[in-house]
C-alpha cells in the first residue's frame, strides 16, 4: 500500500481504486475484514471483482517500476 501511494496510485485518502483493492483484499480475507458491509457482501464483491482485476493486470502484490533511489546515491 505504501508503494502504491508513493507512485500516486491511491486517492487522497490513501485508498487504491476498488478494482485494485479487490485483488489486494482477497488473499487475507479469512483473517482481515471490514466492519461493514457484512462479510457475505464483501466476499461476493471480491469474487466478482478479483478475476476482472487480474485480466486488467492488477496483482495482489505491487512491485514498483521505478527505483526509489538513484544508483549513485
Amino acid at each position: 500500500m505504501f508503494a502504491l501511494a508513493a507512485d500516486g496510485k491511491t486517492n487522497r485518502k490513501g485508498m487504491p481504486n476498488p478494482l485494485r483493492l479487490a485483488v489486494i483484499a482477497r488473499p487475507p480475507f479469512d483473517v482481515v475484514r471490514l466492519p461493514f458491509p457484512p462479510a457475505v457482501v464483501q466476499r461476493a464483491g471480491l469474487a466478482l471483482g478479483a478475476p476482472l482485476d487480474k485480466v486488467l493486470g492488477y496483482r495482489s502484490t505491487y512491485a514498483r517500476t521505478v527505483d526509489p533511489l538513484p544508483a549513485n546515491a
